[in-house]
């Protein structure tokens, strides 16, 4: 190993230590140490009633960018702002095919900042640009990214249930982890139908490692930059889940604060067997386009201690199958 590579691994843990170190005093600290995090005010601008943008970023997901718009279309989200991460197939030509429906927006957005020379994700920093220069328009914003498909178990659209929800200035939605279902290939058709065996909730002691998070925001309540969970202005670093109940980032891996039965959260991590090993050569967007080689095998290896079938989101497949085929068909 040569001299420089050798710094640049030196430079990536102390890097990883210093965000775990940050992590603690925010924690700590709440809204008080933010440390370049804060965004500015933001008023809302026009009738924002009812809207919902979805936010995303992507790289090279043409296979897939089509059935997650149309999607999240049919659950009701009006605006999809959609970062593009330097992709090099046709990943936005797709989007733009499979956007009737909602405002889409697509934003250049290939990594602009070295990797492991900076505590801010690109992933953090599109959703920071997103926050201000659409959330003033927008009444509330989810943050997902294409293997995640989010929808309401007892199929209200998106917005309606958010409405119930309206005195929450955002909502911690859990993932449920779905895995390759048998599936040593990729099947023809739709994500959604052919992954339905997943990491049921309540989680095993030892799959705490799957349990992540993401938010329904509204926009003018984020104070500062995130990825899973974003601070807020009033109640600073504050998680809510859908029944209202609040607690501290740091603590939202308790079991009682794990809820998902008005929203859920369908994540499909792996996929197929085959196409877990394209993903691991691509890497994970939210590092910076850093390649981390085992992250999804140690996820796995954590999900199959315990499966079962879910097939509450099969509700939405024929009408989203009639819709990809108006536009064209599955690309």
């Amino acid at each position: 190993m040569s001299v420089r590579e050798s710094a640049r691994k030196l430079q990536s843990k102390l890097l990883r230590l210093r965000k775990s170190l940050t992590a603690k005093v925010h924690a700590a600290a709440g809204d008080s140490n933010l440390s370049g995090r804060r965004l500015p005010d933001l008023a809302a601008s026009g009738d924002r009633a009812q809207t919902l943008g979805i936010v995303c970023i992507v790289k090279n997901e043409r296979e897939y960018i089509g059935e997650w718009l149309q999607f999240h279309i049919l659950q009701g989200a009006t605006d999809v702002i959609i970062y593009d991460n330097g992709s090099t197939d046709d990943t936005v030509e797709v989007a733009r095919k499979y956007s009737a429906g909602a405002n889409c927006t697509i934003i250049p957005w290939r990594t602009f900042l070295i990797a492991d020379e900076h505590v801010f994700s690109i992933q953090a920093l599109a959703y920071a640009h997103a926050l201000c220069n659409f959330g003033p328009r927008l009444w509330r914003m989810a943050f997902i990214d294409v293997d995640e498909f989010l929808f309401s178990p007892a199929g209200k659209k998106l917005p309606d249930v958010l409405a119930e929800l309206s005195h929450l200035p955002s909502v911690a939605v859990p993932w449920t982890n779905f895995g390759p279902s048998g599936h040593a290939k990729r099947p023809s058709g739709l994500v959604i139908e052919n992954y339905n065996e997943c990491a049921p909730h309540p989680l095993l002691a030892s799959q705490r490692s799957l349990l992540r998070y993401k938010s329904i925001a509204d926009p003018l309540e984020v104070s500062a930059m995130g990825s899973h969970l974003f601070p807020l202005r009033t109640q600073g670093m504050i998680a809510f889940n859908e029944n209202g109940i609040a607690t501290a980032h740091h603590n939202v891996t308790e079991p009682a604060f794990v809820v998902s039965e008005k929203l859920r959260l369908n994540h499909y991590f792996t996929r197929s067997l085959e196409e877990i090993e394209t993903r691991i050569a691509k890497g994970r967007v939210s590092q910076n386009g850093k390649l981390n080689e085992n992250y999804i095998e140690r996820r796995l290896k954590s999900y199959e201690l315990r499966t079962a079938r879910d097939e509450t989101i099969l509700r939405f497949v024929p009408e989203l199958k009639q819709r990809m085929a108006r536009l064209g068909g599955a690309p």
